[in-house]
């Protein structure tokens, strides 16, 4: 029996093999450049909610101060709403907190100004605000505040306090 041998083999050689892989392994990676670049541009529930953060942040601390109120004053104007409060103090002086909120609709904005201290501007680009008492006798019962705020993602913010026996005026 006779094996005759083709002088030519159908297979790659070894020098075929690595540069096509060397090839690949450099298109794979800028590929996978590409698709993380463009994953960031896509915006995470976590990432993008940092506006809507500083609302409800802001809206849970005007929350806290008005528990803590003895007693609430509500004006309302042409140039914005002004909300009093007056905290009494914990520790050994005695004296009472005043803590403001002013919604001022010239500037869309929303500052807490607490005694002495200089008014801090805690929101703004502030699009729809409103607030709603209702009284008893002189007494507030419930606060409903509604924010609209256009840098948000929800747009829309609401709270409802109920206040027992907050004195307060109107």
């Amino acid at each position: 029996m006779i094996v005759k041998h083709s002088s030519r083999n159908r297979g790659f050689t070894l020098i075929e093999i690595v540069t096509s892989l060397s090839i690949m392994s450099v298109l794979m990676i800028g590929l996978s450049g590409a698709i993380l670049v463009g994953s960031y541009a896509i915006p995470t529930p976590a990432d993008t909610g940092y506006a809507d953060k500083v609302v409800i942040d802001t809206i849970t601390q005007f929350r806290n101060d008005l528990r803590e109120a003895t007693t609430i004053r509500y004006r309302s104007g042409a140039s914005g709403d002004s909300i009093q409060l007056t905290i009494k103090d914990t520790g050994a002086a005695g004296t009472p907190t005043t803590i403001t909120y002013v919604y001022k609709t010239s500037s869309n904005d929303f500052s807490r100004k607490v005694d002495a201290l200089p008014e801090q501007i805690i929101l703004t680009d502030i699009n729809a605000f409103s607030i709603t008492l209702t009284t008893d006798s002189g007494d507030i019962r419930v606060l409903q505040l509604l924010l609209g705020v256009e840098t948000t993602i929800e747009r829309y913010f609401e709270m409802h306090a109920l206040l027992p026996d907050k004195p307060g005026s109107l």
